[in-house]
């Protein structure tokens, strides 16, 4: 079994940086695209911590986005960043313990 592992995605709204210099966004676009590329595949991505930085709706969406395109389930485990009632209905159906 292989497991792969992301951490402290700190996705932002769609078009946004983080603290107006950071593109976290296209990071995580990146390390999708590497994880679904992997040969053998991953049988499962766990996200831990930090899903976003600031735990709004937006945020979410944009995360859940991202999250969406990879190949294999995905597991996301909360980190201090992340507000749980804001997470859950965003990455519903994604594994996030809300």
């Amino acid at each position: 079994m292989i497991i792969a592992q992301i951490s402290d995605l700190h996705a932002q709204p769609d078009g946004s940086l983080l603290f107006d210099k950071i593109d976290t966004n296209t990071a995580l676009t990146r390390a999708v695209d590497h994880l679904n590329a992997m040969q053998p595949p991953p049988d499962m991505v766990l996200v831990t911590g930090d899903l976003v930085n600031d735990g709004t709706p937006e945020e979410y969406a944009e995360a859940a986005r991202q999250l969406a395109r990879l190949n294999a389930p995905v597991y996301p485990i909360p980190g201090n960043h992340d507000d749980r009632a804001d997470a859950a209905p965003g990455l519903r159906g994604s594994g996030f313990p809300g």
